[in-house]
């Protein structure tokens, strides 16, 4: 897992990438004058079933997720804002179980590759 530097530094990349950019009306994809930042955290606990988020009990904005479910998760994802309108279901190759694809590099119950 990466660290929250890391982290911080990926997504100010990424962030910076949509600078300048517009879409077909002209106006920027991201109005970096209102932009907030929330802080996030996943903390990795093998009793959470995979591919499962379950609040942390005491600390805000802290979720708790099977180490597997959080390395399988898309970072980008969370970059993306309004998540709903790109769902995508699709079965997973090895176990069948129906995923999001937005949300996963690969299986968060079986580890296959989801290409």
């Amino acid at each position: 897992m990466t660290s929250d530097s890391s982290n911080h530094e990926w997504t100010m990349k990424m962030l910076e990438k949509f600078k300048g950019e517009t879409h077909f009306t002209g106006a920027p994809y991201i109005d970096f004058s209102r932009l907030e930042t929330q802080e996030l955290q996943l903390k990795a606990d093998k009793s959470v079933e995979r591919g499962k988020f379950k609040p942390h009990p005491q600390i805000t904005n802290t979720y708790l997720a099977h180490p597997e479910t959080i390395r399988a998760l898309r970072p980008e994802i969370l970059l993306a804002g309004d998540i709903d309108e790109f769902a995508e279901s699709i079965p997973c190759p090895g176990c069948s179980r129906s995923l999001d694809k937005q949300f996963w590099i690969h299986c968060p119950y079986c580890e296959s590759d989801l290409k």
